[in-house]
């Protein structure tokens, strides 16, 4: 399916009803600008995590919604959260085969790399947040000397 992720996010999911014939089976209409723009600025309005840094994530999770911390300290470090081994990537598909990728699924690459963005200056907001209490605390220190 072209464009999932921002189907989902403008409520044009078209991938419902999994066990219609198959001869009634559309190919939905290309995103405009508009979908882009709307997807990207709901996804502005949420916590972002990437499946690729998980643990990235799980601190995103543990810090906007603190009561998720008891569940997020309780998952093994080590969880596999990424592809099956041998599986194609887009370092391996043949190049025709990504380009073919990226053209039907325009709304969804300028989807990800906008909410990627967006959760590496989480990441930033969340250093910051952690560096400041460490030099109150500092500071704090000092002043009871």
């Amino acid at each position: 399916m072209s464009d999932e992720a921002c189907r989902v996010m403008t409520n044009q999911k078209k991938t419902t009803d999994l066990f219609r014939d198959v001869d009634d089976i559309v190919v939905p209409e290309a995103m405009n600008s508009k979908d882009i723009e709307t997807a990207i600025r709901k996804g502005s309005n949420c916590v972002i995590g990437i499946k690729d840094d998980m643990p990235g994530t799980l601190r995103s999770l543990s810090f906007w919604f603190p009561w998720t911390k008891s569940f997020t300290k309780e998952l093994p470090p080590r969880i596999n959260f990424n592809r099956h081994e041998g599986s194609e990537t887009r370092y391996t598909l043949r190049p025709d085969i990504y380009e073919a990728i990226l053209h039907e699924n325009e709304c969804d690459m300028k989807l990800y790399n906008t909410m990627y963005y967006q959760f590496q200056q989480q990441i930033k907001h969340m250093d910051n947040h952690d560096r400041l209490l460490k030099e109150s605390a500092y500071v704090g220190r000092k002043s009871e000397l």
